[in-house]
């Protein structure tokens, strides 16, 4: 992992290279991306079946099968995203991801608190992300470092937009990583926070801000 006070990862967001989200193009142009992460959103069928799609899927030829989408990143030194949209897909993620081999590149994203303390015995080995509200920001840092550390997280996952100096700061003086998506604003880029990835639809707005030699990050 690289350290926290470093360049961010980067996470393009699903449809951020062709804007358009859930489609092989989207993917095949992705993997030659210059991103770290690739966003891959999971619905999951009654059928409990596993489909490539940010909306939820009624019919199973609506959308690319998660198997499928995986298979892009065969050979490739890219890592996976995945925003799980409903907290069923979890076990069925979970057990592809050991057979298919890419626990290693993957971490899961999309999970409250409550889902990640229901579902623990379904996340060893894996990595996780706490999708952090608002309103759990505001309880006092003991609660959100016991909750991390307790859980195992790897970061927490944070709408940019909902952050702040002192969070940031917290969560630094904790040595906690941070996640921030979807960052599309080239004013909040520019400041240059040092947190542990950044999800984002315009990578090179990212290279613009963070790859500049020469110049600290914010804390």
């Amino acid at each position: 992992m690289r350290h926290y006070h470093c360049i961010p990862f980067v996470t393009l967001h699903n449809g951020g290279a062709c804007h358009n989200p859930d489609s092989e193009q989207f993917l095949d142009e992705a993997v030659h991306s210059t991103a770290d992460f690739i966003e891959l959103d999971v619905q999951i069928l009654r059928s409990g079946y596993l489909m490539f799609s940010h909306d939820p899927v009624v019919f199973d030829d609506s959308g690319i099968p998660f198997q499928d989408a995986l298979k892009f990143f065969s050979g490739t030194d890219k890592r996976i995203n995945i925003d799980v949209k409903n907290v069923k897909a979890l076990v069925p993620i979970a057990k592809l991801l050991k057979k298919t081999g890419y626990i290693e590149k993957t971490v899961l994203t999309g999970l409250s608190i409550l889902d990640i303390i229901k579902e623990k015995q379904h996340l060893t080995g894996l990595s996780y992300m706490w999708n952090i509200t608002a309103r759990e920001m505001m309880k006092s840092p003991e609660i959100i470092v016991r909750d991390f550390l307790e859980n195992r997280c790897t970061a927490l996952n944070a709408d940019f937009r909902s952050i702040d100096n002192s969070f940031l700061r917290m969560c630094c003086r904790y040595n906690i990583p941070v996640s921030l998506w979807t960052v599309d604003e080239k004013a909040f880029m520019q400041k240059r926070y040092a947190v542990y990835n950044i999800t984002t639809n315009d990578i090179q707005l990212f290279n613009d801000a963070y790859l500049r030699s020469g110049e600290k990050l914010s804390v």
